[in-house]
């Protein structure tokens, strides 16, 4: 798997916390062991990775979340701070646009929390709704705010009874619907209403919660006692589409429904074979199993599958395991849909902690630790990995002032040139024998150079962003055009100016 860049921990914190964002073109995360710094990278930059914009906290923290607009220019972090009586603290969310690294907004909660119990953002794919639950110990429930404007001020506030503190929360890709997990309940909430649609007791009983949602809130996959539950919305509520029964020494401990709801996957272990993770992918409606993987190594230590994530379409699965313990066992896995083994691995330093995958499947981000899990230690670093191959992409940041260069493989003694549209066609144009126009051609317009070849058919076109500040926060769409002979990229690229 091809590294992009890395950002290192310097051995004070671990790279627990981490999302993309912009169609996976932007990276946000924070660091910190108590004096935490909120960052955001461009997915294009080179490897070292410089921050677009830094935000250094000088109040202490001791927990984090993170989350990213899927499809959009919105980053929030949720974190807890010391709160107004001796040994309290208060959960504290705050919103961003990549185009600043001052908040939008910030909102604190009212109940005392505690650095065990469960807190966590999270934003909807256009980013037009931001979530923030906490779990109020005083009245046993969880409460749940919901943000649809840019003023702070919650449209809805929730108390949700969880019986306990959520290990997970997942909001759906249309921020319509929420899916809560805890030791004793699964739940499913509609926010508009606040309408418990679904609530069991399927006794999950694990400290690592296992939860997903399909972007239309239409579909719930969660972990229960040896089992692994879908749920499908029947009118107001959820009834049971799909049920695998795990052994008894099995456990599901991560899972992921891809974004249309097609496809699942998950991970288990089986507690006699612990150096051993097993990797099951299927579709749901027909049942049939894509996938039947077991990873293992030579090393000793458990080998937990902990992450997994699909692209939206079902197509490609991204894995991240705690790893055995040796070099030869990677800990991050790619798969593609037809295929019966990774198609692309990467050997992190240790145990993957975060993990996300773009829509598209082509970027993933991993934050994996110095060592395993069950080692005591700080280190490690967040990773940027390409998990495929593409014929046209972009080098650098984009930011005001920069130059950039779009890189286009095409053949040897051909020419590139690059097309741009502010936004992508509503249907691509079909050009037999030249490819597809996925830009909007009503607005296409071509930068002015045009770039030969190298001796490996890859042409470097460079391009200057203004630096013009009106620029910030803009959005275009670009895609690589080959002539002699004439030939469109399969791929395009979402560039959104940065500061």
């Amino acid at each position: 798997m091809d590294q992009v860049w890395e950002y290192s921990s310097d051995n004070s914190w671990l790279p627990s916390v981490v999302s993309l964002g912009s169609e996976g073109t932007q990276v946000f995360m924070e660091i910190g062991s108590f004096n935490n710094s909120r960052l955001l990278f461009s997915a294009h930059d080179q490897h070292p990775p410089t921050p677009v914009w830094q935000v250094d906290d000088s109040t202490v923290h001791y927990r984090q979340d993170v989350d990213s607009a899927a499809m959009g220019e919105v980053h929030a972090v949720l974190f807890h701070e010391p709160g107004s009586l001796p040994g309290s603290q208060r959960a504290v969310v705050q919103k961003f646009h990549s185009s600043s690294d001052s908040a939008l907004w910030e909102y604190v909660f009212t109940p005392n929390v505690s650095g065990q119990q469960s807190t966590t953002v999270r934003v909807s794919a256009s980013g037009q709704r931001v979530v923030g639950a906490v779990f109020d110990s005083a009245s046993f429930t969880t409460q749940v705010a919901v943000f649809d404007t840019d003023t702070g001020s919650p449209s809805a506030v929730h108390d949700v009874w969880t019986l306990g503190p959520s290990r997970a929360i997942e909001l759906s890709g249309d921020g319509s619907t929420l899916a809560l997990q805890s030791d004793n309940k699964l739940m499913v909430v509609d926010l508009d209403s606040g309408q418990v649609l679904h609530q069991s007791y399927p006794g999950m009983s694990s400290f690592y919660g296992a939860l997903s949602i399909s972007d239309d809130g239409d579909r719930v996959a969660a972990r229960g006692a040896n089992k692994v539950l879908v749920l499908d919305r029947q009118g107001s509520s959820y009834g049971t589409a799909l049920q695998v029964t795990l052994g008894a020494n099995e456990i599901c401990d991560g899972l992921a429904l891809s974004g249309d709801g097609s496809r699942l996957a998950y991970g288990f272990n089986d507690a006699t074979q612990p150096t051993q993770g097993r990797i099951l992918w299927m579709d749901v409606d027909s049942q049939q199993v894509l996938l039947d993987y077991t990873q293992s190594g030579s090393g000793s230590e458990t080998n937990i599958v902990d992450h997994l994530d699909l692209s939206s379409d079902g197509s490609r699965l991204a894995v991240g395991l705690w790893g055995d313990g040796s070099a030869g066992s990677p800990e991050v896995l790619v798969f593609e849909e037809g295929t019966g083994s990774p198609v692309r691995w990467f050997d992190a330093p240790g145990t993957v902690l975060a993990m996300d995958l773009s829509p598209d499947g082509r970027s993933l981000a991993v934050g994996a630790r110095q060592g395993h899990a069950s080692v005591f230690g700080g280190g490690g670093g967040y990773f940027l990995l390409d998990t495929c191959d593409t014929d046209f992409d972009l080098h650098g940041a984009p930011q005001i002032g920069a130059t950039v260069t779009f890189s286009q493989q095409h053949e040897a003694e051909a020419y590139g040139v690059v097309l741009s549209a502010p936004q992508l066609a509503s249907e691509p144009l079909v050009f037999p024998g030249v490819g597809s126009l996925l830009l909007d051609a009503g607005s296409l317009s071509v930068l002015p150079s045009i770039v030969p070849t190298d001796g490996e058919g890859v042409a470097y076109v460079p391009h200057q962003i203004p630096n013009q500040a009106s620029l910030v926060g803009t959005t275009s769409y670009y895609q690589g055009f080959g002539l002699r002979p004439r030939k469109l990229s399969e791929d395009y690229v979402r560039v959104t100016v940065l500061p």
